[in-house]
């Protein structure tokens, strides 16, 4: 005849299993499915789970505030703790979060696709410079005539107690000619690298691409500085530049800052994620 049990053992163990069974179907985070993976002679590391109680299974798929380290297994025998280890492994690592994946991100997204429109101001204020800079080595003559006339403020038609403000060393007019051929390359090299940092970290966290703006932001500084603050402030205010009828840049240069700023705030604003 079969050995009889107490029916308060019976009760026990059936209650256990109903608590086992609710805990990982209630579970919102479901716990990993581990495969049966042997070492030497031990047993499978799946038996682990015989070795926690309920009260630790709980204390796992419970929000909190506690490590892998805080939780610990005492009736895990010593040749087990190995694989015990590899067991809060699975359970506490830190997971990549779902939607950065990059199996997952061939889907075209809205924050995708705004990642996709900053990489794309961004080579195209690249692209601005390189045409500005190629055309001021090409054709020198025509582009220093324009900065000599606005410093030596030969065509202004204002004031004329404003022609002290003049400077009408040749010298100078190179020096400052060269000083926004080198700004310019500056700013042009700085949104090209931005533009392939931005490329590279396309599927990146939104901590990491956010990161990888810092070049594109320089050159977007370095830009309106030379159109707005050069151009328009020293130029227009200091030199007069928008009383002369030819030799004015102001229309020009106001439209580039103009799509300059919005394309910087728009860059640096956390809206990609």
């Amino acid at each position: 005849m079969p050995r009889s049990r107490p029916p308060e053992l019976m009760s026990l163990r059936i209650s256990s299993i109903f608590s086992r069974c609710s805990l990982f179907i209630s579970c919102p985070r479901p716990l990993p499915i581990l495969k049966p993976v042997t070492h030497g002679k031990s047993e499978p590391a799946t038996r682990l789970l015989s070795y926690m109680t309920v009260d630790k299974l709980e204390t796992l798929h419970k929000p909190s505030t506690k490590t892998a380290e805080d939780i610990t297994c005492n009736s895990v025998p010593a040749h087990h703790q190995h694989l015990h280890y590899k067991l809060q492994t699975l359970l506490f690592a830190p997971r990549e979060p779902y939607f950065w994946r990059s199996h997952d991100m061939h889907i075209l997204t809205t924050a995708h696709l705004i990642r996709w429109c900053k990489v794309t101001i961004v080579l195209m204020v690249g692209v601005f410079g390189v045409l500005v800079v190629f055309s001021n080595l090409t054709d020198y003559p025509s582009n220093y005539e324009f900065v000599g006339h606005i410093l030596s403020m030969d065509t202004t038609q204002g004031n004329g107690s404003l022609m002290y403000r003049a400077i009408t060393s040749e010298m100078m007019h190179h020096r400052f000619y060269w000083m926004i051929m080198t700004l310019e390359s500056i700013f042009t090299a700085c949104c090209l690298l931005g533009t392939y940092q931005l490329y590279r970290k396309i599927n990146a966290p939104r901590k990491e691409f956010h990161e990888a703006k810092k070049y594109a932001i320089a050159g977007f500084m370095i830009a309106i500085f030379i159109y707005y603050f050069i151009l328009q402030v020293i130029g227009n205010e200091w030199f007069d530049m928008d009383t002369s009828p030819q030799w004015n840049a102001m229309g020009w240069a106001r439209g580039i800052v103009e799509f300059l700023m919005p394309a910087l705030f728009f860059l640096v604003m956390k809206n990609d994620h």
